[in-house]
């Protein structure tokens, strides 16, 4: 609700207005739409995009969309840890306020363990096949460690430079403390 209003003018913002009738009035009620608010972000960040939602009016019909970055696919649509829905383009009746989440998930095409990601970036394509190079049991770069080891490594299949190599080993009391470097966000 709004306001009650006569001849153009606001002669009350309550609901409820009462007044002496001198003789025929003529009072409107207005109202406002009510409005939800319908958020959306993607997971991971650089897993895809999403669109639609915004501010909308209670009972409208909204649309949103999940489009998959490159080398990752839509899972699900979910809202306070429920899955709204599985499909990419969720259309349902607006009855709340919503954060809506589009998960997504890294591509791995060939089963074989490895991100399409990795494969692409170091083997080219779209990383989705393999070749007598680019398979997980496959040793690029002829130093004994397969593609997925290296993978695993954080290692350049491509670089016979780049190997795993314990660098010490520190005796501990009965234990043996392993050190050894890692690239990218691998800690050892």
């Amino acid at each position: 609700f709004a306001s009650w209003t006569q001849g153009g003018t606001v002669v009350s913002s309550s609901s409820s207005y009462s007044f002496t009738a001198a003789g025929n009035e003529t009072l409107v009620a207005n109202f406002t739409p009510i409005t939800y608010t319908i958020s959306t972000s993607s997971s991971p960040a650089d897993g895809g995009t999403t669109s639609g939602g915004g501010t909308v009016n209670c009972g409208s019909t909204v649309t949103v969309c999940a489009t998959a970055g490159s080398f990752y696919g839509f899972i699900n649509w979910i809202t306070n840890g429920t899955v709204a829905s599985s499909s990419a383009c969720y259309s349902f009746t607006a009855n709340t306020n919503l954060i809506l989440v589009a998960n997504f998930a890294e591509l791995y095409s060939t089963g074989d363990d490895i991100p399409d990601w990795w494969r692409a970036q170091y083997f080219g394509g779209n990383g989705a096949t393999t070749n007598s190079l680019s398979c997980a049991t496959c040793d690029a770069d002829g130093t004994g460690q397969n593609n997925l080891f290296k993978y695993l490594a954080g290692l350049n299949p491509m670089n016979p430079a780049s190997v795993f190599r314990i660098t010490s080993t520190v005796p501990t009391g009965a234990n043996f403390v392993v050190a050894w470097h890692t690239a990218g966000p691998r800690t050892n």
